[in-house]
């Protein structure tokens, strides 16, 4: 498996995994593009919280703090806890050429909340597992877990 997961580093909202390589060592992802800076490669996180933005990094928004290897506080901006998460993922040997990482998250909120998100629009609606692709990953086949191959998927 060639891909690193990152912990809350300097100056980052959240963890995330960076670089996703293929198995010919070829990078998939982009963290932190210079018109998305928010955007941090593959990454999970929701919208809105009871209201408070954990998506975007323009301030004020939520924090997602590492707390060890598999379990993460999201952190409303004025540092109450919004949700406690279980995070695990696992490589997936597909083979000599290929390899598939699984991704399982668990969420527990300390009392009931608002899972939202913005309108959908071409500029809006996104959240839960999100991919930043880098610019050279182009003419690609995404094949999702139920065996449909699309040739682009977006927001499904």
């Amino acid at each position: 498996m060639s891909a690193r997961f990152t912990y809350n580093s300097e100056g980052e909202a959240r963890p995330h995994v960076h670089p996703l390589r293929t198995p010919s060592g070829f990078t998939l992802t982009r963290n932190a593009p210079e018109d998305h800076p928010w955007h941090h490669a593959l990454w999970f996180t929701i919208k809105f919280v009871d209201g408070d933005n954990f998506w975007e990094e323009l301030s004020p928004f939520g924090l997602l703090h590492q707390r060890d290897d598999h379990h993460l506080d999201w952190v409303r901006p004025d540092g109450h806890l919004a949700l406690r998460e279980e995070r695990v993922l696992t490589e997936v040997d597909l083979g000599d050429d290929a390899w598939a990482l699984d991704w399982s998250t668990v969420l527990e909120a300390p009392e009931a909340v608002v899972l939202d998100r913005t309108p959908f629009t071409t500029w809006g609606g996104y959240g839960g597992l999100s991919l930043r692709g880098s610019a050279e990953w182009t003419d690609t086949r995404l094949l999702l877990s139920d065996g449909t191959s699309k040739r682009r998927i977006t927001g499904t």
